[in-house]
Protein backbone atom coordinates (compact mmCIF):
# COMPACT_ATOMS: atom_id res chain seq x y z
CA UNK A 1 0.00 0.00 0.00
CA UNK A 2 1.03 3.81 0.08
CA UNK A 3 3.34 4.48 2.51
CA UNK A 4 6.62 5.41 3.61
CA UNK A 5 9.08 3.31 4.09
CA UNK A 6 11.87 4.74 6.86
CA UNK A 7 15.85 3.34 5.64
CA UNK A 8 19.37 3.87 7.26
CA UNK A 9 20.68 4.08 3.30
CA UNK A 10 23.73 6.41 2.50
CA UNK A 11 23.00 9.76 2.98
CA UNK A 12 19.60 11.61 3.71
CA UNK A 13 16.99 11.50 0.79
CA UNK A 14 13.65 11.59 -0.11
CA UNK A 15 10.65 11.89 -3.39
CA UNK A 16 8.65 14.94 -3.59
CA UNK A 17 5.07 13.85 -3.09
CA UNK A 18 3.35 10.64 -3.38
CA UNK A 19 4.22 8.09 -5.76
CA UNK A 20 0.83 5.77 -4.28
CA UNK A 21 3.95 3.42 -3.91
CA UNK A 22 6.03 1.86 -0.83
CA UNK A 23 8.61 4.56 -1.36
CA UNK A 24 11.26 4.76 0.55
CA UNK A 25 13.19 8.01 3.03
CA UNK A 26 16.38 7.61 3.97
CA UNK A 27 17.91 8.70 7.08
CA UNK A 28 21.17 7.46 6.97
CA UNK A 29 24.70 7.82 9.11
CA UNK A 30 24.15 11.45 10.60
CA UNK A 31 20.41 12.24 9.39
CA UNK A 32 18.72 11.20 12.76
CA UNK A 33 17.64 14.67 13.73
CA UNK A 34 14.27 16.05 14.18
CA UNK A 35 15.17 18.57 11.71
CA UNK A 36 16.52 16.31 9.06
CA UNK A 37 13.78 14.32 9.44
CA UNK A 38 10.92 16.90 9.09
CA UNK A 39 12.68 18.39 5.83
CA UNK A 40 13.19 14.60 4.08
CA UNK A 41 9.36 14.06 5.15
CA UNK A 42 8.59 17.69 4.29
CA UNK A 43 9.97 16.67 0.35
CA UNK A 44 7.14 13.66 1.06
CA UNK A 45 4.26 15.56 1.61
CA UNK A 46 4.31 17.44 -1.54
CA UNK A 47 7.14 20.70 -0.47
CA UNK A 48 10.01 21.66 -2.92
CA UNK A 49 12.77 23.20 -1.13
CA UNK A 50 11.97 27.37 -0.71
CA UNK A 51 14.86 27.99 -2.23
CA UNK A 52 13.51 26.41 -5.12
CA UNK A 53 10.24 28.35 -5.53
CA UNK A 54 9.64 30.11 -8.58
CA UNK A 55 9.72 33.75 -6.99
CA UNK A 56 13.19 33.21 -5.65
CA UNK A 57 15.60 35.27 -7.79
CA UNK A 58 13.47 38.59 -5.40
CA UNK A 59 14.58 36.98 -2.61
CA UNK A 60 17.94 35.14 -2.87
CA UNK A 61 21.41 35.30 -5.02
CA UNK A 62 23.30 31.87 -6.59
CA UNK A 63 26.46 31.68 -6.15
CA UNK A 64 26.84 29.23 -9.05
CA UNK A 65 30.12 29.51 -9.72
CA UNK A 66 31.00 28.27 -5.79
CA UNK A 67 28.61 25.20 -6.21
CA UNK A 68 29.75 21.63 -7.10
CA UNK A 69 29.11 21.06 -10.68
CA UNK A 70 26.87 17.57 -9.39
CA UNK A 71 25.00 19.68 -6.96
CA UNK A 72 23.43 22.51 -9.21
CA UNK A 73 20.51 20.56 -9.36
CA UNK A 74 19.28 21.15 -5.66
CA UNK A 75 18.93 24.72 -6.62
CA UNK A 76 17.01 24.47 -9.64
CA UNK A 77 14.25 26.64 -9.72
CA UNK A 78 10.60 26.27 -10.53
CA UNK A 79 8.18 27.34 -12.60
CA UNK A 80 4.89 29.12 -12.10
CA UNK A 81 3.30 26.36 -13.01
CA UNK A 82 4.60 23.63 -11.12
CA UNK A 83 5.06 25.65 -8.08
CA UNK A 84 1.88 27.06 -5.89
CA UNK A 85 2.96 28.75 -2.96
CA UNK A 86 -0.62 30.14 -1.94
CA UNK A 87 0.34 33.45 -1.57
CA UNK A 88 2.24 32.68 1.36
CA UNK A 89 4.79 34.89 1.66
CA UNK A 90 9.07 33.57 0.87
CA UNK A 91 10.15 33.14 4.59
CA UNK A 92 14.32 32.58 4.89
CA UNK A 93 13.83 31.15 8.38
CA UNK A 94 11.88 27.77 7.06
CA UNK A 95 12.85 24.76 7.15
CA UNK A 96 12.63 23.42 3.57
CA UNK A 97 15.37 25.99 2.92
CA UNK A 98 19.22 25.64 2.68
CA UNK A 99 21.93 27.01 4.29
CA UNK A 100 24.18 30.06 3.07
CA UNK A 101 26.68 27.03 2.09
CA UNK A 102 24.78 25.09 0.87
CA UNK A 103 26.81 22.20 -1.17
CA UNK A 104 29.42 25.11 -1.13
CA UNK A 105 32.87 24.25 -2.90
CA UNK A 106 35.57 22.34 0.08
CA UNK A 107 38.13 24.67 -0.24
CA UNK A 108 35.26 27.75 0.45
CA UNK A 109 33.57 25.55 3.14
CA UNK A 110 35.43 27.86 6.23
CA UNK A 111 35.73 30.69 4.61
CA UNK A 112 32.94 33.17 6.75
CA UNK A 113 31.97 35.44 3.84
CA UNK A 114 31.90 32.88 1.19
CA UNK A 115 28.38 31.39 0.47
CA UNK A 116 26.41 29.56 -2.00
CA UNK A 117 23.38 31.69 -1.85
CA UNK A 118 22.84 34.78 -0.15
CA UNK A 119 19.68 36.77 0.87
CA UNK A 120 18.62 39.59 -0.66
CA UNK A 121 18.50 41.40 2.57
CA UNK A 122 21.95 40.78 3.95
CA UNK A 123 21.11 40.46 7.54
CA UNK A 124 18.91 37.34 7.27
CA UNK A 125 22.25 35.27 6.25
CA UNK A 126 22.72 33.21 9.34
CA UNK A 127 18.57 32.56 9.27
CA UNK A 128 18.97 30.13 6.55
CA UNK A 129 19.72 26.58 7.25
CA UNK A 130 17.04 27.14 10.05
CA UNK A 131 16.47 24.12 11.99
CA UNK A 132 13.01 24.76 13.28
CA UNK A 133 9.65 24.42 11.41
CA UNK A 134 8.62 28.20 10.81
CA UNK A 135 5.06 29.58 10.93
CA UNK A 136 4.73 29.56 7.59
CA UNK A 137 5.66 26.26 6.77
CA UNK A 138 2.69 24.80 9.22
CA UNK A 139 -0.09 27.55 7.35
CA UNK A 140 1.20 26.38 3.63
CA UNK A 141 0.76 22.44 4.76
CA UNK A 142 -2.44 23.07 6.59
CA UNK A 143 -3.63 25.04 3.45
CA UNK A 144 -2.46 22.54 1.08
CA UNK A 145 -3.83 19.49 3.11
CA UNK A 146 -7.67 21.78 3.92
CA UNK A 147 -6.78 21.54 7.57
CA UNK A 148 -7.56 24.94 8.11
CA UNK A 149 -11.50 24.26 6.94
CA UNK A 150 -11.96 21.89 10.02
CA UNK A 151 -12.12 24.87 11.91
CA UNK A 152 -14.74 26.63 9.80
CA UNK A 153 -17.29 23.42 10.84
CA UNK A 154 -19.63 23.60 13.75
CA UNK A 155 -17.43 23.38 16.78
CA UNK A 156 -16.03 20.35 18.39
CA UNK A 157 -14.73 19.04 21.25
CA UNK A 158 -10.78 18.01 20.68
CA UNK A 159 -11.78 14.67 21.33
CA UNK A 160 -14.98 14.70 18.33
CA UNK A 161 -12.13 16.15 15.80
CA UNK A 162 -11.64 13.57 13.46
CA UNK A 163 -8.51 12.97 11.52
CA UNK A 164 -10.05 12.40 8.03
CA UNK A 165 -8.13 11.20 5.23
CA UNK A 166 -6.28 14.51 3.72
CA UNK A 167 -6.25 15.66 0.32
CA UNK A 168 -4.18 17.77 -2.02
CA UNK A 169 -5.39 20.27 -4.23
CA UNK A 170 -5.50 18.59 -7.51
CA UNK A 171 -1.75 18.08 -8.73
CA UNK A 172 -2.37 17.70 -12.74
CA UNK A 173 0.11 15.16 -14.24
CA UNK A 174 2.48 15.58 -11.94
CA UNK A 175 4.48 12.49 -11.93
CA UNK A 176 5.25 9.85 -8.92
CA UNK A 177 9.06 11.48 -8.40
CA UNK A 178 10.34 15.00 -8.81
CA UNK A 179 13.03 13.83 -11.46
CA UNK A 180 16.65 14.68 -10.48
CA UNK A 181 18.17 16.14 -7.28
CA UNK A 182 21.12 14.59 -6.34
CA UNK A 183 23.37 15.83 -3.07
CA UNK A 184 21.56 15.04 -0.15
CA UNK A 185 23.38 15.00 3.16
CA UNK A 186 26.36 13.92 1.78
CA UNK A 187 27.87 10.63 1.30
CA UNK A 188 26.95 10.52 -2.33
CA UNK A 189 23.71 11.71 -2.20
CA UNK A 190 20.46 9.56 -3.09
CA UNK A 191 19.53 7.88 -6.06
CA UNK A 192 18.47 9.49 -9.23
CA UNK A 193 15.27 10.72 -8.78
CA UNK A 194 15.31 12.03 -5.34
CA UNK A 195 15.79 15.07 -3.29
CA UNK A 196 18.16 15.35 -0.46
CA UNK A 197 17.71 18.05 2.35
CA UNK A 198 13.90 17.99 2.20
CA UNK A 199 11.46 20.40 -0.07
CA UNK A 200 7.69 20.13 -0.53
CA UNK A 201 5.79 19.33 -3.72
CA UNK A 202 3.69 17.24 -5.42
CA UNK A 203 0.71 14.92 -4.02
CA UNK A 204 0.55 14.48 0.13
CA UNK A 205 -0.29 10.90 1.53
CA UNK A 206 -3.74 9.89 2.14
CA UNK A 207 -4.82 9.60 6.23
CA UNK A 208 -2.54 12.96 6.57
CA UNK A 209 0.05 12.47 9.68
CA UNK A 210 -1.93 8.88 10.80
CA UNK A 211 -1.71 7.24 7.38
CA UNK A 212 1.44 6.73 6.65
CA UNK A 213 1.97 3.27 7.55
CA UNK A 214 5.97 3.49 8.51
CA UNK A 215 8.15 0.63 8.59
CA UNK A 216 11.87 0.11 8.27
CA UNK A 217 14.53 1.97 10.66
CA UNK A 218 12.15 2.75 14.21
CA UNK A 219 12.37 6.43 14.78
CA UNK A 220 9.97 6.74 17.29
CA UNK A 221 9.49 10.47 17.00
CA UNK A 222 8.55 10.34 13.39
CA UNK A 223 4.79 9.73 13.46
CA UNK A 224 4.43 12.61 16.37
CA UNK A 225 7.10 14.90 14.51
CA UNK A 226 4.45 14.48 11.22
CA UNK A 227 1.30 15.36 13.29
CA UNK A 228 3.49 18.93 14.48
CA UNK A 229 4.29 19.40 11.23
CA UNK A 230 0.69 19.51 9.67
CA UNK A 231 -0.88 20.28 12.86
CA UNK A 232 1.29 22.58 14.90
CA UNK A 233 2.65 21.76 18.11
CA UNK A 234 1.10 20.44 20.88
CA UNK A 235 3.13 20.50 23.87
CA UNK A 236 6.72 18.98 23.72
CA UNK A 237 9.81 19.93 22.07
CA UNK A 238 10.86 23.40 21.44
CA UNK A 239 9.13 25.37 19.10
CA UNK A 240 9.68 29.16 19.26
CA UNK A 241 6.49 30.36 20.48
CA UNK A 242 3.69 28.83 18.70
CA UNK A 243 0.19 28.47 19.68
CA UNK A 244 -1.06 27.94 23.14
CA UNK A 245 0.83 25.28 23.69
CA UNK A 246 4.15 24.89 25.85
CA UNK A 247 6.75 26.42 23.43
CA UNK A 248 9.12 24.10 22.74
CA UNK A 249 10.37 21.72 19.73
CA UNK A 250 11.23 18.03 19.46
CA UNK A 251 14.16 16.53 20.95
CA UNK A 252 17.05 15.63 18.65
CA UNK A 253 16.26 18.89 16.40
CA UNK A 254 19.61 19.51 14.89
CA UNK A 255 21.29 19.94 11.40
CA UNK A 256 25.20 19.24 12.46
CA UNK A 257 26.33 15.82 10.90
CA UNK A 258 28.59 14.37 9.05
CA UNK A 259 26.48 15.08 5.93
CA UNK A 260 25.43 18.43 4.57
CA UNK A 261 26.12 21.37 6.95
CA UNK A 262 23.59 23.37 4.93
CA UNK A 263 19.80 22.59 6.34
CA UNK A 264 16.85 24.02 5.47
CA UNK A 265 14.32 24.71 2.36
CA UNK A 266 10.96 26.14 2.72
CA UNK A 267 8.73 24.05 0.68
CA UNK A 268 6.39 25.11 -1.70
CA UNK A 269 3.15 22.11 -2.99
CA UNK A 270 3.23 21.87 -6.69
CA UNK A 271 1.34 24.22 -8.71
CA UNK A 272 -2.35 22.96 -10.09
CA UNK A 273 -2.79 23.88 -13.79
CA UNK A 274 -5.76 26.05 -12.86
CA UNK A 275 -4.68 29.14 -9.92
CA UNK A 276 -4.74 27.81 -6.68
CA UNK A 277 -6.72 29.46 -4.00
CA UNK A 278 -5.03 32.54 -2.17
CA UNK A 279 -4.15 31.84 1.43
CA UNK A 280 -6.99 31.77 3.56
CA UNK A 281 -7.97 34.53 6.21
CA UNK A 282 -6.68 33.04 9.43
CA UNK A 283 -9.20 35.60 11.19
CA UNK A 284 -12.22 35.72 10.28
CA UNK A 285 -15.21 35.40 11.48
CA UNK A 286 -16.29 31.59 10.31
CA UNK A 287 -13.48 30.11 12.55
CA UNK A 288 -15.12 28.46 15.36
CA UNK A 289 -14.33 30.31 18.59
CA UNK A 290 -10.99 31.15 18.61
CA UNK A 291 -10.17 34.50 16.91
CA UNK A 292 -6.27 34.22 16.91
CA UNK A 293 -4.10 37.45 16.88
CA UNK A 294 -1.04 38.24 14.77
CA UNK A 295 -2.00 36.27 11.43
CA UNK A 296 -2.11 32.83 13.97
CA UNK A 297 -4.78 30.16 12.62
CA UNK A 298 -6.82 28.07 15.01
CA UNK A 299 -5.08 24.68 15.42
CA UNK A 300 -6.80 21.93 13.71
CA UNK A 301 -7.07 19.55 16.44
CA UNK A 302 -8.88 22.01 18.55
CA UNK A 303 -10.75 25.06 17.41
CA UNK A 304 -10.62 27.22 20.54
CA UNK A 305 -6.44 27.25 20.41
CA UNK A 306 -4.55 29.18 18.21
CA UNK A 307 -1.21 27.98 16.62
CA UNK A 308 0.74 31.07 16.72
CA UNK A 309 3.52 32.65 14.84
CA UNK A 310 7.15 32.63 16.43
CA UNK A 311 7.37 34.75 19.54
CA UNK A 312 3.54 34.67 19.99
CA UNK A 313 1.45 32.44 22.60
CA UNK A 314 -1.09 31.98 24.55
CA UNK A 315 -4.41 30.50 23.58
CA UNK A 316 -4.95 33.63 21.17
CA UNK A 317 -1.29 34.22 20.02
CA UNK A 318 -1.50 37.80 22.36
CA UNK A 319 0.55 36.81 24.95
CA UNK A 320 4.30 36.54 25.74
CA UNK A 321 5.03 32.72 25.23
CA UNK A 322 5.40 30.96 28.56
CA UNK A 323 8.90 30.37 30.13
CA UNK A 324 12.11 32.12 30.93
CA UNK A 325 11.97 36.04 29.73
CA UNK A 326 9.23 39.11 30.40
CA UNK A 327 7.92 42.12 29.13
CA UNK A 328 10.32 45.05 29.06
CA UNK A 329 8.82 48.77 28.88
CA UNK A 330 10.84 50.57 26.50
CA UNK A 331 11.58 54.42 27.26
CA UNK A 332 13.43 56.81 25.03
CA UNK A 333 16.97 56.37 26.92
CA UNK A 334 18.81 53.11 26.16
CA UNK A 335 18.10 50.33 28.76
CA UNK A 336 20.07 47.05 28.32
CA UNK A 337 19.13 43.25 27.95
CA UNK A 338 21.49 40.99 29.16
CA UNK A 339 20.34 37.62 29.42
CA UNK A 340 22.02 33.76 29.00
CA UNK A 341 20.62 30.84 27.93
CA UNK A 342 22.02 27.14 28.17
CA UNK A 343 23.18 24.30 29.66
CA UNK A 344 26.10 24.60 32.51
CA UNK A 345 29.40 22.78 30.96
CA UNK A 346 28.01 21.33 27.54
CA UNK A 347 30.53 21.57 24.71
CA UNK A 348 29.08 23.04 21.71
CA UNK A 349 30.82 19.56 20.17
CA UNK A 350 28.45 17.42 22.55
CA UNK A 351 25.24 19.34 21.99
CA UNK A 352 22.15 18.09 24.59
CA UNK A 353 18.55 16.86 22.22
CA UNK A 354 16.67 19.43 23.65
CA UNK A 355 16.60 23.34 23.45
CA UNK A 356 16.17 25.58 26.19
CA UNK A 357 14.25 28.86 25.28
CA UNK A 358 14.01 32.50 26.76
CA UNK A 359 11.24 34.91 25.29
CA UNK A 360 11.54 38.64 25.79
CA UNK A 361 8.87 41.01 24.70
CA UNK A 362 10.27 44.82 24.25
CA UNK A 363 7.12 46.90 24.52
CA UNK A 364 6.83 50.93 23.08
CA UNK A 365 3.40 53.46 24.13
CA UNK A 366 1.13 52.78 20.63
CA UNK A 367 2.33 54.66 17.96
CA UNK A 368 5.71 54.27 19.08
CA UNK A 369 8.67 52.36 17.35
CA UNK A 370 11.63 50.46 19.01
CA UNK A 371 14.89 50.68 18.31
CA UNK A 372 17.04 47.48 19.20
CA UNK A 373 21.04 47.73 18.76
CA UNK A 374 22.87 44.50 19.10
CA UNK A 375 26.19 44.88 20.96
CA UNK A 376 27.34 40.80 21.61
CA UNK A 377 26.81 37.18 21.66
CA UNK A 378 29.36 34.27 22.60
CA UNK A 379 32.03 33.35 20.06
CA UNK A 380 33.07 30.27 18.93
CA UNK A 381 29.26 29.01 18.37
CA UNK A 382 28.10 30.17 14.92
CA UNK A 383 26.08 27.90 12.56
CA UNK A 384 24.19 28.04 9.27
CA UNK A 385 20.66 28.54 10.93
CA UNK A 386 22.10 29.07 14.04
CA UNK A 387 21.74 25.64 15.12
CA UNK A 388 23.93 25.52 18.39
CA UNK A 389 22.40 28.39 19.79
CA UNK A 390 21.05 31.65 18.84
CA UNK A 391 18.94 34.89 19.22
CA UNK A 392 16.11 36.18 16.79
CA UNK A 393 15.12 40.12 16.85
CA UNK A 394 11.43 40.18 15.28
CA UNK A 395 11.44 43.73 14.05
CA UNK A 396 9.90 43.06 10.81
CA UNK A 397 6.59 44.29 9.67
CA UNK A 398 5.36 40.56 8.85
CA UNK A 399 5.12 39.17 12.24
CA UNK A 400 4.10 35.67 11.00
CA UNK A 401 7.67 35.83 9.50
CA UNK A 402 11.01 34.51 10.82
CA UNK A 403 12.96 37.33 11.94
CA UNK A 404 16.23 37.95 12.00
CA UNK A 405 18.52 35.66 13.50
CA UNK A 406 21.80 36.20 14.95
CA UNK A 407 24.67 33.63 16.28
CA UNK A 408 28.06 35.29 15.93
CA UNK A 409 29.56 38.47 17.50
CA UNK A 410 30.14 40.14 14.09
CA UNK A 411 26.83 41.57 14.22
CA UNK A 412 27.90 43.84 17.04
CA UNK A 413 26.59 47.36 16.07
CA UNK A 414 23.84 46.40 13.98
CA UNK A 415 20.69 48.46 14.22
CA UNK A 416 17.38 47.16 14.17
CA UNK A 417 14.34 48.89 13.94
CA UNK A 418 10.81 47.94 14.33
CA UNK A 419 7.71 48.74 12.28
CA UNK A 420 5.33 48.60 15.25
CA UNK A 421 5.29 48.94 19.34
CA UNK A 422 5.89 45.59 20.14
CA UNK A 423 9.65 43.35 19.16
CA UNK A 424 9.49 39.72 20.45
CA UNK A 425 12.54 38.41 20.72
CA UNK A 426 13.61 34.81 21.16
CA UNK A 427 16.60 33.40 22.44
CA UNK A 428 17.66 29.59 22.26
CA UNK A 429 20.87 26.85 23.21
CA UNK A 430 21.10 23.44 22.84
CA UNK A 431 24.91 23.92 24.67
CA UNK A 432 26.76 25.69 26.99
CA UNK A 433 25.30 29.38 27.92
CA UNK A 434 25.06 31.62 25.53
CA UNK A 435 25.30 35.49 25.98
CA UNK A 436 23.15 37.63 24.66
CA UNK A 437 23.71 41.52 25.11
CA UNK A 438 21.40 44.27 23.32
CA UNK A 439 20.40 47.84 24.24
CA UNK A 440 16.53 49.51 22.95
CA UNK A 441 14.46 52.43 23.51
CA UNK A 442 11.57 53.52 21.94
CA UNK A 443 11.59 56.45 19.13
Amino acid sequence: GERILLIYDVGCYSLVGNNHQVQPLSLGRGCDKIGIAAHEIGHSLGFFHTHARHDRDQYIFIHRDRIKPQDLSQFKKESPHTNDNFGIPYDYGSVMHYGSKGFIHDWLEHERNAHSMVPVDALYIDTLGSPFISFYDLLMMNTLYGCLDKCKQKQHSPEQIVIERAHAPAMNAFPPAYPGGFGGFGFGGPPPGFIGGSSFSGRGFPGSFGGFGFGGVGFPFIDQMISNFIFGPTGWGNLPGMGGYTPGWPPCWGWDGPCETTTTTTASPIRPRTPGPPVPSVTGPNYSRAQCKMGGFPHPRNCSKCVCPGGYGGRLCNERPTGKGRVLKASTNFQQLVNEVGYPQVRSTNPRDDYLWAYYWIQAPQGRKIEIKFNYFTEFIATQGCEWAGVEIKTQKDQRSTGYRICSPAYSGKVFKSDRNLVPIMMWSRIGPAKTVLHYRMV
